[in-house]
């Protein structure tokens, strides 16, 4: 719903969202049951039977009145159906309501009054240095680079002694690394942006906590190798890293006049540098504020149908909230866009403002109210960022595997890319439609569902083809344990054991693994 503040000479506006009506929270897509459609049986009300669940769901379609909907529902939340929707605008406003309710919405019957506004203090911390599986990830969101490309891209600058080794699972920076990270936090952004805690300490602290949750929830703990550091950038002959805006000039003169690097190389070690430079600073600081605006409404003859007794109130409860940026902290360092930005200086605040000036028991008055059709959307397909991320969390491989893990199903043609999805076009992070002359190696087979050609590499979508799916079929009927991401995790974790000593790998354990 749109809320105008009332007052004043300037005419400010407040956007706020539907959230209870006469003290029923609006159903939200958690309150409904993923088989069923319906609303989920632990939110009906003790004393409603079945029968009674039956007539509410056939009435639920015809119902003619907000009150015919309210008395007839049985659970202790609200389905905002579009007939129930349709009637709570002829209450509250929509353009297209008769000139004699628009002057309704304005008169003293309707009351719009903010009931509650809350403010607090909140600090959110920065990520931790890149690990593989999450500089793979960055790189495929933010620069638009498949998993393959990212990690030769990562290469070429171990090679050039630009990064640190760059298959590793471990957060952590030595000494001599933190200390140059706070040398360029302070002379970039001052003293005050360098974090004082042991940044080791703080993100071991942070992974610990996120195990515990992961074990509480029943999810397999994987054990990570943590035999190097962090993805950084390498220390530089004064103590400090190499700023992204000299590495091209910093790597012509190394290699005596040699051409500069690949623009998506480039574009990698800013992103490193950035996530570095981010982790070594203090957290960043929002002021949040919620606000509660309450619109009690009574019921008019001709515009809103009421019922015998007349005069019933319609109380609706819309909430708004925001968020104003005290200290940017980590923000300073780090960017919000899809691709990386040169400039140390700009506006990375992504928060969404109120208005100035609200106070609790303002009178507001309605500008307009407008209905928002929603509908539940299947899960989208797996990119090469999100399908890391889900190797990852299942324990499915380690850092050095992923990328060949990948390139194997394209290669295979058992996964690609549609050639009409958006992907890259003239550099990297562009968007556009993938060319059929296009590099990475187009499969001009028609094997994906629905007969689209595959593209070898890319942004978009990864898709199955029709050998993917008898594959899979096939392997699942006849050979279940090879396709389970437990074995496959199993097996890692028991590697993990014997690396650390924990599993002596006798012989009968060589074979029993055998005759497994």
């Amino acid at each position: 719903g749109g809320k105008e503040e009332g007052g004043g000479g300037e005419q400010k506006t407040l956007e706020a969202a539907l959230y209870s009506v006469n003290g029923a929270r609006i159903a939200n897509g958690g309150d409904f049951d993923g088989k069923t459609g319906q609303l989920k049986s632990s939110l009906l009300l003790p004393s409603t039977s079945s029968q009674q669940q039956q007539q509410h769901k056939e009435k639920e379609s015809n119902e003619k009145t907000i009150f015919e909907h309210q008395k007839s529902n049985q659970y202790s939340v609200l389905h905002l159906t579009q007939n129930y929707a349709n009637n709570l605008l002829k209450k509250f406003a929509n353009n297209e309501v008769t000139p004699h309710l628009r002057s309704y919405l304005h008169s003293t019957n309707t009351l719009w009054t903010i009931t509650s506004l809350t403010s607090t203090a909140r600090s959110y911390s920065s990520s931790p240095p890149y690990i593989t599986s999450t500089l793979q990830q960055d790189a495929n969101n933010k620069l638009g680079l498949s998993v393959l490309e990212t990690m030769r891209c990562a290469q070429s600058l171990y090679e050039n002694g630009y990064i640190s080794y760059m298959r590793t699972d471990s957060c952590n920076l030595s000494e001599d690394a933190i200390q140059a990270g706070r040398q360029d936090v302070e002379s970039l952004f001052g003293m005050e942006y360098v974090l004082k805690e042991d940044p080791n300490e703080k993100y071991a602290k942070k992974k610990f906590q996120k195990k515990k949750k992961k074990k509480n929830e029943g999810v397999k703990e994987v054990k990570p190798q943590e035999a190097h550091e962090a993805i950084r950038p390498s220390i530089s002959e004064n103590g400090s890293f190499v700023h992204f805006s000299d590495l091209s000039a910093v790597h012509s003169q190394k290699k005596n006049g040699s051409g500069p690097l690949p623009q998506k190389v480039v574009d990698m070690y800013e992103m490193i540098y950035r996530r570095t430079i981010s982790s070594l600073m203090t957290d960043k600081i929002l002021n949040q504020t919620s606000v509660v605006v309450e619109a009690e409404s009574t019921t008019i003859a001709d515009d809103v149908e009421s019922n015998e007794e007349g005069g019933d109130k319609i109380v609706a409860e819309f909430r708004a909230s925001g968020s104003v940026v005290i200290f940017p902290g980590f923000d300073r360092a780090w960017w919000k866009e899809s691709s990386p930005s040169s400039s140390f200086t700009g506006n990375n605040d992504t928060t969404r403002h109120l208005p100035s000036g609200l106070h609790a028991l303002q009178q507001l008055s309605c500008l307009d109210c407008t209905g928002i059709p929603k509908t539940t959307n299947p899960p989208p397909r797996y990119n090469e960022a999100s399908f890391v991320k889900e190797l990852e969390s299942k324990g499915v491989g380690r850092p050095s595997t992923y990328a060949s893990v990948i390139e194997t199903l394209r290669r295979r043609a058992y996964v690609g890319t549609p050639s009409t999805a958006t992907g890259k076009e003239g550099g990297s992070g562009g968007k556009g439609k993938f060319s059929k002359d296009g590099g990475g190696g187009m499969i001009s087979a028609r094997r994906a569902a629905g007969g689209e050609e595959f593209m070898g590499s890319g942004r978009g979508p990864l898709v199955p083809s029709l050998s993917a799916f008898v594959v899979c079929t096939l392997l699942e009927n006849h050979c279940p344990s090879y396709v389970d991401p437990n074995f496959t995790a199993m097996m890692e974790e028991r590697l993990d054991k014997i690396a650390l000593g924990g599993d002596g790998g006798d012989e009968n354990t060589r074979v029993s693994y055998l005759e497994e």
